[in-house]
């Protein structure tokens, strides 16, 4: 709050009296007294200039939004502390309301770098929260999403209690929830590995290990004991960790072919990062992954969950090179490009495009013109939203919102595009405060908590220098 307006509490919940004598609560200016009384309770507005409450990198484009039933023809950026106007900027309208029929318009105050705590504020709306401008200002919240991933493996495999409503957002002992996180942290990791080189730490083999892929570790230790050791089926739920081999569900009992096909995916995107480190639990990995591949082909897995089998697939022919993964890559070349747009083929495209294994030349081209077509898709809609977010009027869950800047963040990798990093911040800014209740959204899934911390690395790898790239 500006110095000229933090006297209004005051004038909210008390009022002055001159020569008063009963108990006093408070000394106002001399020769007046202060008491307490009863008032109304005072509803606190929502600022009507969105930013992100957390703030921004000093070369970010940046972007507030400002909602009112009126809305100026310019803007001010000033210091927090000091009350000095830094800059100045025109207002852009864009025919836009929300639902409750406010103007939108924004303001783009990219001009503003030098390191510090800044306002926004205009005539008529009033002004924005505090955010900060500089260089880290998102490590602690890197930090912070470290810990609940390190936490849910944890609380996975038995090794921690439920705490803080952490049970519920992991689906605990879900071996298909495990699956997609560690699909989503291995990606980012592959595409920024400078990124995690902070999180350096030791492990039992005396191996120095980026942590995520301790954390991650941690996990495959875990499923290991889901599968069945004779069939290479998958069990769902959690089994019991202290090697009884119950489970904790009974309705988790039977095995499923999507939970194996997801876990030879994963176990083999894990052995293809952690060859490097240790090699004789990458062959423990290949070995698992490899079991688990053939009990879905033999189960109809190209039928039954033919995207999950596709990613499997891929990630299989990229870390071995076998004969076997490629013919099969080529028996259902067809069924891959019909395959509707859902997550895990998504993967897989990926995946099969980045191999350094022969490929077929002519499905390549027509997967990364799917790809193209996906990200254009997806720029366009944060140019129309509202909110600059990755979501359309029918499908604007966080969830959604959250995958379609993931597939924006892996082409963008491919082809670094200015547009589309622009596009990643806004959804960044959304979802740190830009957005219709100005509050920073944190009722995420594991798997969504995943994607976002691999939003944060995509946008901070370009200019943050703790990312060393």
């Amino acid at each position: 709050m500006p110095e000229n307006l933090r006297h209004l509490p005051f004038l909210q919940r008390a009022v002055m009296e001159e020569n008063n004598d009963t108990p006093i609560a408070y000394d106002g200016p001399a020769g007046m007294k202060i008491k307490e009384v009863e008032m109304p309770e005072v509803t606190l507005e929502t600022p009507r200039i969105l930013t992100d409450r957390f703030g921004y990198l000093p070369e970010s484009d940046k972007t507030c939004i400002l909602v009112g039933d009126q809305v100026p023809d310019s803007f001010y950026v000033i210091n927090a502390d000091t009350g000095v106007t830094v800059y100045e900027g025109d207002v852009t309208r864009c025919d836009r309301k929300d639902s409750a029929g406010n103007v939108i318009a924004y303001g783009y105050f990219t001009g503003v770098k030098e390191p510090g705590k800044y306002m926004i504020c205009c005539d008529h709306i009033g002004y924005s929260y505090p955010f900060e401008v500089g260089e880290e200002i998102y490590v602690d919240n890197v930090d912070d999403l470290m810990a609940v991933m390190k936490d849910a493996i944890n609380l996975m495999s038995g090794d921690a209690e439920v705490v803080g409503g952490l049970g519920e957002r992991c689906d605990c002992g879900n071996v298909i929830t495990a699956c997609q996180m560690c699909s989503i942290l291995l990606l980012s990791y592959e595409f920024y590995p400078g990124y995690y080189g902070q999180y350096l730490e030791g492990i039992s083999s005396g191996v120095r290990v980026p942590s995520i892929l301790e954390i991650i570790r941690s996990n495959t230790d875990w499923l290991f004991t889901m599968q069945d050791p004779v069939s290479g089926g998958v069990y769902a739920g959690r089994r019991d960790p202290g090697g009884s081999g119950e489970t904790l569900d009974s309705g988790d009992l039977t095995l499923s072919l999507e939970a194996t096909a997801l876990y030879a995916a994963m176990l083999s995107k894990f052995a293809y990062t952690y060859q490097y480190y240790d090699n004789a639990y990458t062959n423990k990995c290949i070995r698992a992954a490899e079991l688990a591949y053939r009990y879905v082909k033999n189960k109809g897995g190209a039928t039954e969950c033919f995207d999950q089998y596709y990613f499997a697939m891929a990630e299989l022919y990229r870390l071995t090179g076998s004969y076997v993964y490629r013919n099969d890559l080529d028996a259902f070349k067809e069924q891959i490009l019909n395959a509707p747009d859902e997550a895990y083929r998504y993967l897989a495209d990926i995946t099969y495009l980045t191999t350094k294994r022969k490929v077929d030349t002519e499905l390549c081209e027509k997967l990364t013109s799917r790809l193209m077509k996906d990200a254009e898709a997806t720029a366009a809609m944060c140019s129309t939203n509202t909110y600059l977010a990755a979501a359309d009027k029918d499908h604007n869950t966080i969830g959604n919102i959250l995958w379609n800047v993931t597939k924006l963040s892996i082409v963008n990798y491919v082809i670094t595009n200015h547009e589309y990093i622009t596009h990643l911040e806004n959804n960044l800014h959304y979802l740190m405060g830009a957005n219709a209740i100005c509050t920073p959204i944190t009722d995420m899934t594991l798997t969504e908590t995943a994607e976002y911390l691999m939003l944060i690395n995509t946008v901070t790898a370009k200019r943050d220098p703790i990312t060393g790239n």
